[in-house]
């Protein structure tokens, strides 16, 4: 014969968690992206795509500047496309990152 002693305990995560969110994309013609008036807008625009309780303090790949370069590089046969950075934020010992897009069209005629 044998006796059995079960405890049951809630089972704890003790892996820090942390989220930067879903990936996220908006969408600008030509003219509304020429007509941001500076690296701190443009910035705003992406932190805008992140939910709202997601850290503003992450790093972005490319970054802002890096954006703003690939939009006015004078080689670009156009400036549609898609413009995505990767947003990603670190809490102690977790790391989380999240794709944000904006994708330039054309002007409407």
């Amino acid at each position: 014969w044998a006796y059995f002693e079960y405890t049951i305990r809630e089972c704890k995560n003790d892996k820090p968690s942390c989220t930067a969110g879903t990936n996220n994309f908006t969408v600008l013609t030509e003219s509304q992206a020429i007509s941001l008036p500076s690296w701190d807008a443009v910035q705003n625009l992406y932190l805008d795509l992140l939910e709202p309780s997601i850290d503003r303090n992450g790093t972005f790949d490319p970054t802002i500047y890096e954006l703003i370069a690939m939009f006015n590089d004078p080689s670009r046969v156009n400036l549609q496309g898609d413009y995505t950075t990767t947003y990603t934020i670190t809490q102690g010992d977790c790391t989380d990152s999240v794709e944000l897009t904006v994708t330039v069209i054309k002007n409407p005629e």
